[in-house]
């Protein structure tokens, strides 16, 4: 049984699906998508569908602009539209966007709107829905509504006498929620409240602001946090509470790798991070591949930075060295990959063949194997030259060490 759950948003990823992971057991759609891809996933994958109700934290933290709607950019008109368009349909949605409703104890009202919306989710007969909450902030202001669409959540279970599970989302948005272990308490215990009001039979940790390919010289202590926030998760709810992390790019397989989680969201075409529900994309695609020896993401441009950097790369190496192949098939096959499809194929392919590999190790040898695969990443990348900054826009210093990312995820592995 494949213990990684993919994230589907596009028929991208529906393509990527069918091509590397059909094997699967679980897939989650949003709603905002759902009646674009329901049909088109394997008829053995069981659905977890998740009714996006993350998407009003645009809603409330958007600074909308003052003047009229047909003067606004095509940025806020396509986010305002995409709220409208999913919740408008329901009666009372507007509670959620407007905190001082919140405190007028509207529980009848929101009930009615959650009721109205979960029973269309059902109408897909998901086997798993999402418990409707926002997003976590750093100050206890969500705590409340939070507990309130619990709440809502658990009455419309036994009312609607629905007998599929509800998975309780916990959506990070920085790293603040997890730096201090005050901090840390105050959110567990929240997230507690709301599972046992929900009735939810499944959690799903996720840090929206937790780029892995973006890391500094703070990430090593950054994942160290994340990883206790689990560890004290596992520890609050029991061994018997199953947890779904991520989507994100190496941390995920770390916490599965040390049985801090249960499933691995994964992304199949995107950034290998989890954006809050309607989202409005950069109007601009980037291509990005993977380079397999050093397990990272680097961007590809028209340009020759890239082959420039692999040509280099290539001096330093034996070409006895497996590495040595596999860079060498990259640069024999980079006029390729500067097409966003066959991009998006090769880091999918890659991915899936990471996952496979882990996932055949036994349970208790799989951090010692995770281990030693990034300690060799690592060390080939200590051999070689620092990235090019175009190749990792944004990237601190640090991060263009060629083996940063294997280095700072395996010495979180034991």
């Amino acid at each position: 049984m494949s213990e990684y759950i993919p994230f589907l948003n596009t028929d991208t990823d529906v393509r990527i699906l069918n091509r590397y992971y059909s094997e699967c057991e679980t897939v989650r759609l949003p709603y905002e998508k759902v009646d674009k891809l329901i049909n088109k996933i394997p008829s053995n994958v069981k659905m977890w569908l998740d009714p996006c109700v993350d998407g009003y934290h645009y809603r409330i933290t958007t600074k909308w602009p003052k003047e009229p709607y047909e003067e606004w950019t095509d940025y806020y008109k396509a986010l305002w539209d995409k709220l409208e368009d999913l919740f408008g349909k329901h009666s009372n949605y507007g509670i959620l966007g407007d905190p001082k409703e919140w405190k007028k104890n509207n529980e009848m009202d929101l009930e009615f709107f959650i009721a109205s919306l979960l029973d269309k989710c059902a109408q897909y007969k998901p086997h798993w829905i999402s418990v409707p909450q926002l997003p976590l902030v750093d100050s206890k202001g969500r705590n409340k509504i939070n507990k309130m669409l619990s709440d809502a959540t658990g009455k419309w279970k036994k009312n609607a006498r629905w007998d599929g599970q509800l998975v309780l989302p916990v959506i990070l948005t920085n790293q603040n929620q997890t730096k201090t272990p005050s901090v840390q308490k105050e959110k567990i215990s929240t997230i507690f409240d709301c599972f046992e009001l929900s009735k939810a039979h499944l959690l799903w940790i996720t840090d929206i602001s937790l780029g892995d390919q973006q890391r500094n010289t703070k990430y090593l202590k950054r994942y160290e946090n994340l990883i206790e926030f689990h560890e004290k998760i596992r520890k609050r709810f029991g061994a018997g509470i199953r947890v779904i992390a991520g989507p994100y790019w190496g941390i995920n397989l770390v916490l599965w790798a040390k049985s801090l989680c249960d499933n691995l969201g994964v992304s199949l075409s995107g950034s290998y991070t989890y954006n809050i529900s309607c989202f409005v994309p950069p109007s601009a695609s980037v291509s990005r591949i993977v380079l397999p020896p050093l397990k990272r993401l680097v961007t590809v441009t028209a340009n020759n930075i890239l082959e420039q950097w692999l040509a280099s790369v290539l001096k330093k190496l034996s070409i006895n060295d497996v590495a040595y192949f596999e860079f060498q098939k990259i640069l024999d096959n980079l006029p390729k990959l500067i097409d966003r499809k066959i991009s998006v194929d090769q880091v999918a392919k890659f991915y899936k063949s990471w996952l496979s590999l882990l996932e055949s190790v036994p349970k208790a040898g799989r951090k010692f194997a995770l281990y030693q695969d990034l300690s060799s990443s690592y060390v080939i990348g200590s051999q070689l030259p620092d990235l090019p900054s175009e190749l990792v826009p944004n990237a601190s210093t640090q991060i263009r060490k060629a083996g940063k990312v294997a280095e700072q995820l395996m010495l979180n592995c034991l």
